[in-house]
């Protein structure tokens, strides 16, 4: 009997890890609320300043010339610097009249902090159920699933948008290449660590739908 009691006591002055926890999932709930205002107003924004300038700057693919600074032979006001990549160039034009060209040229990029910012509101929205001690809410199923989907979105929408808006400025410049000079569009390609991570969240979507039934079945029983 007293080594029962002993034990009682020693537990019962062992430090509580759950306030922790509780503080560290406030925090990140806090942060990632916080995160998404400037990211939805970024996807919003950037695409829109883009259209209000006169040129327009996007990623193409080069086949028959070596990595210049300038090429001699382009048009006046038109650029096609080195890449970072391999085979890959900037091309840039100081004058494009469309506006829609001018948009789509910077759409990647306000396409991805778009999708930030709305996943960080369901981050956020998940985090403050699991920190309110309702981690298995019957609408976080459904938050993890609309998080894969925007995961998908910028991983396959992102290069497309590129993809289009280099094909849109190739044709509307007019280039007049030497011969064996071709310049064109990157392709579409989609890689494998959003999919991966897709699967991921809806992997967690269906732990959590489980979850929640076990809990109602639970709660049926008591």
């Amino acid at each position: 009997m007293t080594e029962r009691v002993r034990d009682i006591r020693a537990r019962s002055t062992e430090p509580d890890q759950r306030p922790t926890a509780r503080r560290t999932i406030s925090v990140l709930a806090y942060l990632a609320r916080v995160a998404s205002i400037p990211a939805l107003i970024a996807g919003v924004a950037i695409p829109i300043n883009q259209g209000t300038h006169t040129g327009a700057t996007v990623t193409v693919l080069v086949e028959g010339a070596a990595a210049a600074p300038r090429l001699p032979h382009l048009p006046a006001g038109t650029w096609l610097r080195a890449h970072e990549q391999y085979g890959a160039f900037t091309l840039e034009l100081g004058s494009v009249p469309w506006w829609w060209i001018r948009v789509l040229s910077d759409s990647r990029a306000g396409l991805t902090w778009l999708c930030l910012g709305i996943g960080a509101l369901y981050l956020w929205a998940f985090l403050d159920s699991v920190q309110k001690d309702h981690p298995f809410d019957s609408r976080n199923p459904r938050r993890f699933r609309i998080l894969a989907l925007l995961v998908l979105v910028c991983g396959i929408g992102g290069p497309w948008l590129e993809s289009a808006a280099s094909a849109a400025l190739l044709s509307y410049a007019d280039l007049n290449l030497p011969p064996g000079l071709v310049v064109s569009a990157p392709g579409i390609g989609i890689a494998v660590s959003p999919l991966l991570v897709a699967a991921g969240l809806l992997v967690l979507a269906e732990v959590f739908r489980r979850g929640r039934q076990m809990s109602r079945d639970v709660e049926g029983l008591v």
